[in-house]
Formats: C-alpha cells, structure tokens, sequence
C-alpha cells in the first residue's frame, strides 16, 4: 500500500467508526465543563477507545488542560486504570519542533500519547509531520515520505499545478481531522457553542499630566 493511501485507510477507519459511551460519561463528570469542552473530552474518549493516539490542538483559552483532566479522570474512575498516568499516558503543553521530537521519542516510550498544543498548524511541513509522528510513527512513517507525498501542499507558490496543490490539501485537511481536535474561539461564537462576555474597555488617565 502507497504511503498516501495508508494514510487514507487509517483516516477512514478511524472517522467511519463511532462510539457511544463518550459523551455520557463526560455529563456525568463534577467538573465544569463548557458544551465545546465536553465535546472535546468525547472526542478524546472516542479516539482513546479505538487505540489512536491524537493531538488536542485547540486554540489558546479554550481549556485544553482542562479537557485533559476530565479525560485522565475517565481513565482513573471509569477505566479503572490506577496510574500514575505518567507511565502509561503522556500529556505534553508544548509545540515540537524535530529537534525536540528526538527528545521526546527517547524519554516518552510509551503505548498512549496525547499531545496538546495551541498552535498544531504550522507553514512548516517538517513540523507538522513531528506531531502526527510523535503520535502515530507507524501510520506517519518516515519525514522523508511525508514531506515528498505533500511536496506541493508544503509549497504552493512555487509553479506547482494548481488542481494537484488542491487535491494534496484536501487529503492533508482529511488525515488530520480523524488524529487532531482543532477549534477555535472565533469558529466556536460562529456556531454557538461558546458564549462570551461583552467587552469592557477602562479609560485610565495619568493625574500627573
């Protein structure tokens, strides 16, 4: 199998198959999880019941820490799995470049990985390719492959046929949403799940002047 095609196998494996005990289990946490919060840590519960490692990329202050804990309480109390979830499930706040990657691979041999980051999507291919791998090295393989696979995604200004540049995003866009949760604050107000205050602006004036 073409190493493109593998990555569409395991994108349709993944997003054609569906469970249903996420979401119950995230109503009935203490925790006070926001509507796109519990969506998060289903998606979470669903990709970890499937045995796929993924990425919870969502922007900045939407509580990906917090998604987390509820998820690592699904381990402990739903799971039964008593920890330390250091030694059996990695959450790393960080972005990853290749560098830090070999790092991470050494010290971070382990069977479950959720790697949280608040910026996933990079112009840089090399990088991107780090996070899918840290995740999932078999289906990712080798940079080499990646980068030669998306070689006109990676740079579309450079001459390259425009339909091909297209067709290369489209599959890249796919592959990732079945190992990434990536939301944003503006595209969460647009769909209303996510409410927030007014903005208040505070005039404060300098009595020395």
């Amino acid at each position: 199998m073409k190493y493109e095609e593998r990555l569409k196998a395991a994108a349709d494996y993944i997003l054609s198959t569906t469970e249903n005990d996420g979401m119950d289990m995230v109503e009935e946490t203490a925790l006070p999880l926001k509507p796109h919060q519990v969506e998060g840590v289903s998606w979470l519960i669903q990709r970890y019941l499937l045995g796929v490692n993924v990425i919870l990329g969502d922007e900045m202050g939407l509580g990906k820490t917090l998604q987390a804990i509820a998820f690592l309480s699904y381990l402990k109390l739903d799971r039964m799995l008593p920890g330390p979830f250091q030694l059996s499930f990695s959450v790393i706040h960080i972005v990853i470049d290749i560098v830090l990657y070999s790092v991470l691979e050494q010290n971070f041999i382990i069977p479950r990985r959720l790697l949280m980051t608040g910026t996933p999507i990079q112009n840089n291919l090399a990088e991107l390719w780090a996070l899918m791998h840290f995740c999932m090295p078999k289906v990712f393989g080798s940079s080499k492959q990646f980068l030669s696979t998306f070689k006109e995604a990676a740079d579309p200004s450079s001459g390259h046929d425009e339909t091909k540049v297209k067709e290369q995003f489209k599959t890249l866009k796919y592959v990732l949403g079945a190992f990434m949760l990536r939301r944003t604050k503006s595209m969460l107000i647009e769909n209303g799940t996510l409410v927030l205050p007014p903005l208040s602006e505070i005039t404060v004036l300098d009595s020395s002047f």
